[in-house]
């Protein structure tokens, strides 16, 4: 008798071992395990003057796998990973960084290890959003990945259907003025423009130059104030 109480209360205090994890809190575990890899990566590469919209298409990749959690018996197969920037703002080289979010959505398929008491887990799907700040290499300080509400999207980057290039857009106003920049992520490739109080609209393509990596960059920053290299 006594033994069998001393394997009960093993079994009660080691319970939660035996409890399957749902599949969504799966799928979270492996979007915040995807998030801390960006910031690891990002600190390993040393950027100097780098556009947080430049960063934020670097990352936006739906290529890969999650990251494995506590399904270590489980193939992988059939699970996705989808991340799609949804804001920036400023570069590396600004006082308080390059400033981007992150929306990461986890799909974790269904798996169990084929014997019996061992693991399992349901199908399970997590999306949500983490904010970035990449600090400038003069005053460097580990990048973190912190869970944050979502957005609305004011910037984004999306594959075209028809080309597959990585297209990027940004918008806003300044007073009375309304600007946008359009262009195709990690190129020269930009159209920028601005409709005016009284309804006029300019539409011009900015210097190559200014579109190049640690400058103005394909944004609305670029149409409000232009630069001039002459």
């Amino acid at each position: 008798m006594t033994a069998l109480v001393v394997v009960l209360a093993l079994l009660l205090s080691g319970c939660s071992m035996f409890l399957p994890r749902s599949g969504d809190d799966r799928a979270r575990d492996a979007a915040r395990a995807t998030a801390t890899q960006i910031a690891a990566d990002i600190d390993d590469s040393r950027p100097r003057h780098v556009l947080a919209s430049d960063l934020a298409y670097l990352h936006s990749d739906a290529s890969r796998l999650p990251p494995a959690t506590d399904d270590a018996t489980a193939s992988g197969e059939g699970d996705r990973l989808r991340i799609t920037a949804l804001s920036w703002d400023g570069m590396t080289r600004d006082d308080d960084g390059a400033r981007f979010v992150l929306e990461i959505a986890v799909h974790k398929a269904s798996f169990s290890s084929g014997s019996f008491g061992g693991e399992s887990s349901d199908a399970g799907d997590w999306t949500g959003c983490f904010a970035f700040r990449v600090r400038p290499f003069f005053a460097w300080t580990r990048t973190t990945a912190d869970e944050t509400r979502c957005p609305e999207e004011d910037g984004s980057v999306r594959s075209d259907p028809v080309t597959g290039a990585r297209l990027i857009r940004d918008s806003g106003s300044e007073g009375a003025v309304l600007a946008a920049a359009v262009g195709i992520a990690g190129t020269t490739d930009c159209a920028v423009g601005t409709r005016m109080a009284d309804g006029t609209v300019q539409v011009w393509h900015p210097q190559s130059i200014t579109l190049s990596a640690g400058e103005a960059g394909c944004t609305i920053s670029n149409a409000l104030h232009p630069v001039t290299t002459h």
